[in-house]
C-alpha cells in the first residue's frame, strides 16, 4: 500500500469492487479498502463443509445493470438459469405462464390497462410521492393483479406492504414481472465473480487491502485530502488498536450505506439539508429467513415461489438454488432457503418476534411440503438488513446523488444512493457505473 492513490475507494461490496475495477480499467491509481477480511459486502459467499453459504439469495435478473457491470469489466460468470415463478392461486401453486392466461381472460381490461401504462412515458418522479397502493388501485381493479403486484413487491423492493412502497418503484418492478424475464444465479456462488472482478482490479494495476478499517476521511477546506486506515490486530485485546497510516488521496469514494456516512465524516462538514436527508432516509427493510441442508429435495424443478405465509400474513419466497446449481453443495445435498421480507427497525430489536415468525414460517412449510425438514442435517437461521425502504418520499429523487454537497471530490455509490434500479446487486451496479461516469464524464 502506498502512500498516495488518485481515488481511494471504501468499501468492497459490489458498487465498491465496480468502481474500482471501471476505474482501474481507465488506468486510474485505485485503492479499495475493506474492513472484513473477504471482500463482496452482502453479496458475499464462503464455502463450509462443501456447501456454498451465503446471506440471502443472489438471483440475478438478466440484461440488466450487474450483468452489464460484468460485461464491461470483462467478466464472464458461470451460471445456472431460471424462469419459472410460481405463486399461490385458488388454493395451489401455478406458475406465471398458467396464471397470466387465466388472469387475462378474467380480468382483459385491467390487463391491457396495465400494459399501456408499462409502455408508455410516466413520470416517475411524481410517482416517487405516492404510495404504490393508491397508484395500483387507481389503475386495476382485479384483486388477483393487486396481490400479485403486492407480493412482487414485496420481493423485488424488499418491502412488506404495498401501502409502505413508493408507486415508482411497483411500477419498475411491474415493468419486470410483464417482461418475463429469466434470472440466474453463479454456479459456484457468488464469491468466484467476486474474486474474479478483484483479478481485474489488480491485473490493471489497482490495491486492495482487507481488514482495514477507514477511521477518518480527511478533509481541509472544503476538500478531500486523504484518510486515515486503521490495520486490523491478530488478537482481539480490548482497548488494543492497529497502526494507523495516513493515505493521502484527492478523490474519495464511499461505498458503504448512507447511515455509515456520518461515522467517517462529521455531520457539520456537510449542508444541514444532506444532513437531514440522510437521517430521513435510514429506515431499512430486513430479510428473516432460514437455510437448510437437505438429504433430497424439497421439490423437482427449477422453481421459484414467491408466497404469503398465512401463520405469519408476511410475504416471502421458497427456493431450492441446488435444483438450478447443483454444484453448490456436495453430490447427494441440496440446500432449502425460505425467507420473509420484513422492517429491520421493528425486528431487530425483538427477539421473539423473530422466533415466533420463523416459527410461523416453519408451520405453513410443512403444510405446503410435508417433512421438508424431516433428516436435515442442519437448519440455520439468518436476520440481516437489506437496503433503505422505498417508500413514498424515500424513493427515486429523494435519494443523494453520487457526488457529495459541499465537498469536493466526495462521492457515494451503492444501493443507498442514487439510482432507481432493483434493490441490492441491481441498485449496487448502477450506482457504481452512475458514479464513475460522473467521476470521469463517462464510462471506460
Amino acid at each position: 500500500m502506498d502512500k498516495e492513490y488518485e481515488i481511494i475507494i471504501v468499501g468492497a461490496g459490489v458498487a465498491g469492487l465496480g468502481c474500482a475495477g471501471l476505474l482501474s480499467q481507465a488506468g486510474k491509481k485505485v485503492l479499495l479498502v475493506e474492513k472484513k477480511k473477504n471482500i463482496g459486502g452482502r453479496a458475499a459467499t464462503f464455502r463450509k463443509d462443501g456447501v456454498v453459504r451465503s446471506i440471502g439469495q443472489h438471483a440475478m435478473l438478466r440484461k440488466l445493470n450487474y450483468e452489464g457491470l460484468l460485461n464491461k469489466l470483462g467478466v464472464k460468470p458461470k451460471r445456472g438459469f431460471f424462469r419459472d415463478i410460481f405463486m399461490s392461486f385458488e388454493g395451489e401453486f401455478k406458475s406465471m405462464d398458467e396464471i397470466f392466461p387465466l388472469v387475462q381472460m378474467r380480468a382483459a381490461e385491467d390487463t391491457a390497462k396495465m400494459r399501456d401504462i408499462i409502455n408508455s412515458d410516466v413520470d416517475l418522479e411524481a410517482l416517487d410521492d405516492i404510495p404504490a397502493d393508491q397508484w395500483v388501485k387507481e389503475n386495476i381493479s382485479s384483486q388477483f393483479l393487486i396481490d400479485l403486484f403486492e407480493m412482487a413487491g414485496a420481493i423485488m423492493c424488499t418491502i412488506p406492504r404495498l401501502e409502505e412502497i413508493a408507486a415508482s418503484a411497483i411500477y419498475e418492478t411491474v415493468q419486470i414481472l410483464m417482461k418475463r424475464m429469466s434470472m440466474w444465479l453463479a454456479t459456484d456462488g457468488m464469491q468466484d465473480i467476486l474474486d474474479e472482478v478483484a483479478s481485474k482490479i489488480k491485473e490493471n494495476g489497482g490495491t486492495i487491502v482487507t481488514g482495514a478499517t477507514v477511521q477518518s476521511v480527511l478533509i481541509e477546506d472544503n476538500k478531500v485530502n486523504g484518510v486515515l486506515i486503521e490495520k486490523g490486530i491478530e488478537e482481539d485485546i480490548e482497548g488494543e488498536f492497529g497502526e494507523i497510516t495516513k493515505i493521502s488521496t484527492p478523490t474519495i469514494i464511499l461505498a458503504i450505506p448512507m447511515w455509515d456516512i456520518f461515522k467517517l465524516i462529521p455531520e457539520e462538514k456537510f449542508p444541514e439539508s444532506f444532513v437531514n436527508q440522510i437521517h430521513h432516509l435510514s429506515l431499512k427493510t430486513a430479510n428473516l429467513g432460514l437455510t437448510a441442508l437437505l438429504p433430497k429435495p424439497v421439490y423437482e424443478g427449477k422453481k421459484f415461489f414467491m408466497v404469503n405465509f398465512p401463520s405469519i400474513n408476511h410475504p416471502g419466497s421458497i427456493f431450492m438454488p441446488t435444483n438450478i446449481c447443483p454444484r453448490l453443495a456436495p453430490e447427494g445435498k441440496h440446500i432449502f432457503e425460505s425467507s420473509i421480507i420484513c422492517n429491520y427497525e421493528e425486528f431487530a430489536k425483538d427477539g421473539q418476534l423473530r422466533y415466533q415468525v420463523l416459527e410461523g414460517m416453519k408451520k405453513d412449510l410443512s403444510k405446503w411440503f410435508a417433512n421438508w425438514d424431516k433428516d436435515a442435517y442442519w437448519i440455520s437461521t439468518y436476520f440481516h438488513f437489506e437496503e433503505p425502504k422505498r417508500t413514498a418520499g424515500r424513493a427515486g429523487k429523494h435519494r443523494p446523488g453520487n457526488k457529495a454537497p459541499g465537498i469536493n471530490g466526495l462521492y457515494f455509490a451503492g444501493d443507498s444512493y442514487a439510482s432507481r434500479a432493483l434493490p441490492g446487486l441491481e441498485c449496487a451496479a448502477e450506482s457504481a457505473m452512475m458514479c464513475v461516469k460522473e467521476l470521469l464524464g463517462k464510462l471506460p
